[in-house]
């Protein structure tokens, strides 16, 4: 063999790879699971039999991080108190807890703060938790306006799984009270031991590290998501030690009619091709971001339909999103959330009967589980080997107090 043909063959095995790719090869051979975790047990599960294993011996495929979707069969089924269920799993860390690390205080802008800012102060003022905030973002800008500085406070934060932190974009204003109580009664389901008044102040403390932002318009959102990484990686942002653990996004379905009339309305295009909306560049953009932070992306959608899929079993269904293509084959795992129904009154039912029965039926309701599920549309299946067949899924509770996985 000549030294051309050598030279020819070892530059046919050089592959070339951005520094994010690079470091996202190095990430998975050192521990090839980690495509497959996003660090919240439950869904960790069904990531490791529904997302591509990681060959170590064929680097020209490297696994991305996962891209979820939540959606339900109709509005008010639980996918934002699923999001902040999400959110406490992974901004509070798993469970274990000493004085190995704390957080530094978060110095506060000089401009004032916004509409939204003091909204969110007022109302967690009235909360019997004493929670607040500390991050909010312009709404139309979607960029930080104010940061209110934690409670001093010597409380120092270890966990198994590290805590991160979190970007959350929303459509409307978050309620901060609901988030704050999901927060605490997950800290204090894993960690019972805790007093009170500790728990509260690593609440208050972990909320600083969750970053709202609240673009207006689809083209608002592509933007903010695209500064996300430089956001973060700002040395003065006081969440900039922490990894990103995800990027929640709730939800870019609500843009959908406002980018179809724009779309309608720019017509067609040079040569006659009807134009896009501008959900491919959505997609884009998420896969980008997502590959360049090392971080899930996580996002909610509202469906059209609900259908029964082919398999009798009742906890199935198939909900078709409505997002436009590229986003029904962009998740990596498809997730549907619906409340278990609750059986109604026998039509010959009096009124005196329904009354004796008042209490149970509240108490029936109050107690009913969600179920959240593998959503089985376009008949996404399972890696071979997994065996959990069309169950897949698993239960939670959600009442006043937060969210409780059964």
């Amino acid at each position: 063999m000549s030294a051309e043909d050598l030279g020819t063959r070892e530059l046919g095995q050089v592959r070339g790879q951005r520094l994010d790719e690079f470091l996202a090869t190095l990430r998975l051979l050192h521990n090839p699971s980690t495509n497959s975790k996003i660090g919240v047990p439950a869904l960790d599960k069904l990531l490791a039999n529904y997302t591509t294993r990681f060959d170590p011996t064929n680097l020209s495929a490297i696994p991305t991080p996962p891209i979820i979707e939540i959606t339900s069969p109709g509005p008010k089924s639980g996918k934002t108190e699923l999001l902040y269920w999400m959110i406490a799993n992974l901004v509070l860390g798993s469970d274990g807890r000493d004085t190995t690390e704390h957080d530094e205080p978060r110095k506060t802008p000089d401009h004032a703060r916004d509409q939204t800012s003091t909204d969110s102060e007022a109302q967690m003022e009235g909360d019997d938790t004493d929670l607040e905030t500390n991050t909010t973002h312009n709404p139309t800008t979607g960029q930080p306006d104010h940061q209110i500085p934690p409670p001093s406070t010597n409380l120092r934060e270890h966990h198994h799984t590290a805590p991160t932190t979190i970007a959350l974009l929303v459509t409307s204003a978050p309620d901060i009270t609901r988030l704050s109580q999901i927060l605490l009664h997950h800290l204090l389901s894993s960690s019972p031991h805790l007093a009170l008044p500790t728990a509260k102040s690593l609440v208050h403390s972990a909320l600083s590290h969750i970053h709202i932002f609240q673009p207006t318009s689809l083209s608002s959102l592509i933007a903010t998501v695209s500064s996300i990484p430089t956001y973060f990686l700002d040395p003065k942002n006081g969440s900039a030690k922490r990894r990103v653990g995800a990027i929640i996004i709730d939800s870019p379905s609500d843009y959908f009619w406002a980018d179809k009339v724009g779309t309608q309305g720019q017509g067609q295009g040079q040569q006659g091709q009807q134009t896009q909306g501008k959900y491919p560049a959505l997609a884009s953009t998420l896969k980008r971001i997502s590959t360049t932070l090392c971080t899930p992306i996580v996002f909610s959608t509202a469906c059209l339909s609900t259908t029964s899929a082919t398999s009798a079993t009742s906890d199935t269904q198939a909900s078709r999103p409505q997002l436009p293509s590229p986003f029904p084959t962009l998740p990596t795992l498809r997730l549907i959330i619906s409340r278990h129904a609750i059986q109604g009154f026998n039509k010959d039912t009096d009124a005196e009967t329904a009354l004796k029965c008042k209490q149970g039926r509240v108490k029936a309701v109050r107690e009913a589980g969600f179920g959240i599920r593998v959503n089985k549309w376009a008949n996404e299946g399972q890696r071979d080997g997994s065996g959990d067949g069309d169950t897949a899924g698993f239960e939670v509770r959600i009442n006043n107090k937060g969210v409780t996985v059964l």
